[in-house]
C-alpha cells in the first residue's frame, strides 16, 4: 500500500481470506488521498474491486431514486455513470463494445424513450 500521507493510514492489513470478508465500501480515490475519512484503508483485490463496484452501482442507482431534485439527480446520475465507467475500465470491457450492443440493441428493441410498461399482473392470453 502506497504511504497516502494520512493519519488513517497508521495500519496495513491483508486483503480478505475468503472466509473473513468484513464490509468494504468503496471510496473515491482522493477522497483517499486526502485523508477524509478516519478509518483505515487498503486496496482491494481485482475480485473485491469489481464486487463492491457492482454493490456502488447499486448504491448510486438507489441515490438517483431518492434524489428529491433535479440537481440532487444530476449529481447522483453523475455518480452512477462514474462508476459505471470505472466497473468497464477495472473488468477490461472494451466500451466499444458495449457501446455497439447498445446500438444494436437499440436498433432491435428500441429504447426506453416513450415511457412503455407492461403491468405484469395480467398476462396477454394467447
Amino acid at each position: 500500500m502506497e504511504d497516502l500521507n494520512c493519519p488513517a493510514h497508521q495500519a496495513e492489513f491483508p486483503a480478505a481470506d475468503a472466509d473473513d470478508v468484513g464490509p468494504l465500501k468503496l471510496v473515491r480515490d482522493k477522497l483517499v488521498q486526502n485523508g477524509k475519512y478516519a478509518y483505515v484503508y487498503r486496496r482491494t483485490t481485482r475480485q473485491e474491486h469489481l464486487t463492491t463496484l457492482l454493490a456502488k452501482i447499486v448504491e448510486e442507482a438507489a441515490e438517483v431514486l431518492g434524489a428529491p431534485s433535479i440537481e440532487q439527480k444530476i449529481e447522483e446520475l453523475a455518480d452512477l455513470l462514474t462508476v459505471i465507467e470505472a466497473y468497464i475500465t477495472v473488468g477490461g470491457i472494451d466500451l466499444t463494445e458495449v457501446l455497439k450492443v447498445k446500438a444494436d440493441k437499440l436498433e432491435k428493441r428500441g429504447g426506453f424513450l416513450e415511457g412503455w410498461a407492461i403491468d405484469v399482473r395480467y398476462p396477454k392470453i394467447q
